[in-house]
């Protein structure tokens, strides 16, 4: 505790954007595991956020390094200096669960529920889902911690810290049910994953997410905050959306799916 205030003191009193462009290099600390944000695949990194990082050091005039880190571990790693911004599908909040800075947000998404096709008859109703023989799998953190138990308070709900190994549990039916964000539902839709949305959480409102940096650092929130701006005016926001199948609206699959 003492050593992460330290390192926070440090971070907060030293320019990190002066800094950056005196390194050279922009660290970017992402977990690699979201399909159409950030994917790494065990040889190089792809998805949305990896060229908007890319864009990003490109207008500081800088080179760009990608820090694998595990999604717990990315406030705790802008803390000690691993990296300069955390990206990977973090989604904003207003809650103050992140002691950090949050840029504007950006792809707005809601969460939906995910099961096998051939699961989808046992879950049509609510009241299939939210019983404590029901296991649905979340994203690791208390904002999907929370929102699966406000919405299924009856269900047993298992936190997976790999975002990747998420469907591979449904599949192998070690859950019943995945929550997910409309990106990455269209994801395994689009392929030619078993997975189908079956439920729309229309109550927990629309989502965006956001990259964190260090807390403080109000001068480099500034400059990437000015460039997000510069890619929307620009059309380059848009561009990478279609590149990575971001810009279609998404629609559940399910023939009597629902919201609740």
């Amino acid at each position: 505790m003492i050593l992460i205030a330290g390192c926070l003191r440090f971070i907060t009193q030293t320019d990190q954007l002066a800094y950056i462009r005196k390194r050279g290099c922009l660290r970017i600390g992402t977990p690699g595991d979201y399909h159409s944000l950030s994917y790494f695949d065990g040889d190089m990194f792809s998805g949305y956020d990896i060229d908007i990082a890319s864009y990003l050091a490109e207008q500081l005039g800088v080179k760009v390094e990608w820090v694998l880190t595990e999604r717990q571990a990315l406030v705790s790693g802008l803390y000690s200096g691993q990296f300069d911004i955390a990206m990977g599908g973090i989604p904003r909040s207003v809650s103050g669960q992140y002691d950090v800075e949050q840029t504007q947000g950006y792809l707005t998404f809601r969460h939906v529920l995910m099961v096998t096709a051939d699961n989808q008859p046992r879950f049509g109703r609510f009241e299939q889902i939210n019983r404590p023989e029901v296991k649905i799998g979340v994203h690791v953190g208390q904002i999907y911690q929370t929102l699966a138990e406000q919405h299924f308070p009856a269900a047993t709900i298992v936190p997976f810290e790999n975002y990747l190994n998420m469907p591979l549990a449904v599949y192998a039916g070690q859950i019943d049910v995945m929550m997910t964000e409309t990106p990455s539902a269209q994801f395994y839709q689009m392929t030619e994953s078993p997975l189908i949305a079956i439920r729309e959480l229309a109550q927990s409102g629309p989502h965006q997410f956001s990259y964190l940096l260090p807390l403080g650092q109000q001068r480099l929130l500034n400059m990437v905050n000015l460039i997000l701006d510069d890619i929307k005016l620009k059309g380059i926001e848009r561009q990478l959306m279609v590149k990575h199948g971001l810009h279609q609206p998404f629609e559940l699959n399910a023939p009597d799916s629902r919201s609740v």
